[in-house]
């Protein structure tokens, strides 16, 4: 159908040439931005994403997995007459299989598209208004609780889920949900001052709604609650300074877990965050293009975290050679601390390969062939997979493809 549509509308109108145009499918013979005047913002995407093992970690072998999203946003001012008010809708379909626990027996992903909701499932449900002359946001619905605090948007092209917006042990360690697994939630923004917002939450807890095939169960069940706060910070942008993003943030949660023993159960759970992006020098007086840094760096509850603390940093290049202004590279390093109890308990226990933590090193080239397709092969190394010496050192290929539909 897609190549239908664009031949189509490169018939009855002189578009951008292929490269130039934003989508596959082209602007839909004219009906595409006429949609978003009326205040349909309509958008489609497939991600593909394979890997190799070809060296250490459990055993070598390859696995691959996809990701089909309809994301819409529809403008409620101008449909009802709402102001400042929006409504999301999406769906999404996932497949396939994650290397790192098949093959590499790593803790992170190698793939992050093969994280919770394997399937087709609703991906978007939620209101959101503007208000105090859009210095305050209130979100309400089923919300990416992973996606709204302690992202990283530089982030995003990296293949190992360690280096995820959702950071890998936050996930593990609590009751958040990151994309596209959505829980019932409300979410305050506020602006205090230009740059400076303040943002706080709380969503259910429903494990339920993680489990295969079970992506369209509307119903709240959440056992507790999730209740994170964060202050973000974001430097003003001109010529003569370079654009950055701060989030301190931490999370309360009420979830009767058992520890990380197994030995008693904790009627709570806790984590904290220090994550930020900034770029260090633009190219050329191109503020789009440029050095940024990254670093996530998160501590847990000793009592009831497999991790004690996670922490990355990294680089990203935007605008690679000349000619090539929307590619990009970037390098990172990940470290994963397993939690000192879990050590000690596990060398008392005798065990021959207690987890001390993993080692991550991802490089990637994000290759633009048009506006609405992306390359990017990688190359990972995984130190201590498992955060062991059980297995060797794993060395892995990958290779993403991401198209704008």
């Amino acid at each position: 159908m897609s190549p239908m549509l664009a031949t189509q509308a490169q018939a009855n109108d002189p578009s951008p040439s292929w490269r130039d145009s934003d989508t596959l499918t082209g602007d839909w013979n004219g009906h595409r931005p006429t949609l978003e005047e009326d205040g349909y913002d309509i958008r489609m995407s497939l991600s593909w994403q394979g890997a190799h093992a070809f060296d250490g970690g459990r055993e070598t072998g390859s696995a691959s997995n996809r990701d089909v999203r309809l994301s819409s946003q529809f403008d409620l001012d101008r449909l009802l007459g709402m102001p400042g008010a929006t409504f999301k809708f999406g769906l999404i379909e996932r497949h396939g299989t994650d290397l790192g626990a098949k093959r590499t027996g790593s803790f992170g992903r190698v793939q992050n598209l093969a994280g919770a909701g394997l399937d087709f499932r609703l991906a978007d449900l939620a209101y959101q208004q503007t208000f105090a002359e859009r210095r305050g946001t209130l979100a309400l619905g089923l919300l990416h609780s992973g996606g709204d605090f302690a992202t990283v948007p530089i982030v995003f092209d990296f293949q190992n889920n360690v280096y995820s917006p959702r950071a890998l042990s936050i996930g593990d360690n609590s009751g958040f949900a990151g994309y596209p697994v959505t829980q019932w939630g409300v979410r305050m923004q506020w602006e205090a001052a230009p740059g400076l917002a303040v943002q706080a939450a709380a969503y259910e807890i429903n494990d339920d709604r993680v489990r295969h095939h079970h992506g369209w169960r509307l119903g709240f069940k959440g056992k507790a609650a999730l209740l994170p706060i964060e202050l973000v910070w974001k430097p003003a942008t001109n010529e003569n300074r370079l654009s950055g993003m701060y989030r301190l943030g931490a999370y309360y949660d009420s979830s009767n877990e058992a520890d990380v023993l197994a030995r008693q159960r904790q009627g709570r759970r806790w984590g904290a965050w220090l994550v930020g992006q900034q770029q260090l020098w633009s190219g050329h007086g191109d503020i789009e293009r440029g050095l940024h840094a990254f670093t996530q760096l998160h501590v847990y509850d000793r009592q009831t975290a497999m991790f004690r603390s996670q922490v990355s940093l990294g680089l990203v290049q935007q605008g690679t050679f000349a000619g090539r202004r929307e590619d990009s590279i970037g390098l990172a390093f990940a470290y994963l601390e397993v939690n000192p109890r879990r050590i000690r308990h596990q060398r008392e226990l005798g065990e021959s390969h207690p987890q001390v933590g993993e080692t991550t090193l991802e490089l990637y080239y994000n290759y633009r062939l048009a506006r609405w397709l992306a390359l990017r092969p990688n190359l990972q190394y995984i130190h201590r997979p498992g955060g062991s010496n059980r297995y060797a050192d794993a060395w892995v290929g990958g290779l993403t493809l991401d198209f704008v539909l």
